[in-house]
């Protein structure tokens, strides 16, 4: 009997390969990480938000085109004024210059997030 997508894509968290990446910089920091991968004109980051309850990232837009996965969790996102449900496998694609925001329901939720631009996510900076 074929597994519903939720239970083939969820996973603990990431695996070391993800997590030997560049850890990137995060204003919330006491709640989410994130991996980046770098290419020559964009980004992949992969985000793990940890929070009780959920979270709400606030209304945004930027000037290049981003395009998402749900790995784990759930939500709902507000793209262009326009209200969706997200759950695992779901797809997101924002247009640049679109306002959007994202609200998550679920106590843990990761994403694959590919940003058209190669600069948009900073690395973390690590004391030493």
């Amino acid at each position: 009997m074929e597994q519903k997508k939720s239970e083939r894509l969820k996973q603990a968290t990431y695996p070391n390969v993800i997590k030997r990446l560049p850890e990137a910089h995060s204003s919330l920091s006491e709640i989410q990480q994130g991996w980046i991968l770098d290419g020559k004109e964009c980004q992949v980051v992969f985000w793990e938000t940890r929070n009780k309850g959920g979270y709400h990232f606030p209304k945004h837009s930027h000037t290049f085109d981003e395009w998402a996965v749900v790995l784990e969790g759930a939500g709902y996102r507000i793209v262009g004024g326009k209200r969706s449900e997200v759950h695992v496998g779901d797809e997101n694609y924002v247009p640049a210059g679109v306002e959007h925001e994202l609200f998550v329901t679920s106590d843990v939720f990761r994403a694959v997030d590919f940003f058209a631009s190669p600069n948009w996510v900073k690395k973390k900076h690590l004391d030493k």
